[in-house]
């Protein structure tokens, strides 16, 4: 059985690739739950995984606390704010990708400010297909 190809278009939306999608999904649910979203993004979507690099993602509070060294504060409440969010991005890119997401991960590099979200999907026989899709996210203002 042939497997499924790694989608590049959203369905009802043929001039947005899925990985685009899944991009502005996250931005915009990171945004809401943290008050501001990264400045960069790039969602690479492979056969069984879809990953989701965010740059400059740190708010002026979790850089603070950087700058006074405490990094597992900033970790901590990222692992908060992931847990409050985690079933709505797993949705969102399960609906944007027509695949069944087993697991997803989240992690963060206080020193860098890079953030990584991780969506496994249930594995199928890998293609060497892979969509990337990188953009300047729009910043909102920090509160």
């Amino acid at each position: 059985m042939k497997p499924d190809p790694v989608p590049t278009e959203t369905a009802g939306h043929p001039d947005y690739s899925v990985a685009a999608s899944i991009s502005r999904t996250v931005v915009q649910l990171l945004s809401r739950y943290t008050g501001r979203g990264p400045t960069r993004v790039r969602t690479s979507l492979n056969t069984n995984f879809a990953l989701v690099v965010l740059e400059d993602a740190l708010t002026k509070g979790e850089q603070s606390l950087v700058a006074a060294g405490n990094h597992t504060a900033v970790r901590r409440q990222r692992e908060a704010f992931q847990a409050l969010v985690q079933d709505e991005a797993i949705a969102t890119v399960e609906q944007a990708t027509g695949r069944r997401v087993r697991a997803c991960m989240s992690d963060v590099s206080t020193e860098s400010g890079i953030a990584i979200e991780l969506f496994l999907f249930e594995p199928v026989r890998e293609t060497g297909e892979a969509v990337v899709a990188e953009t300047n996210a729009p910043r909102d203002s920090d509160p």
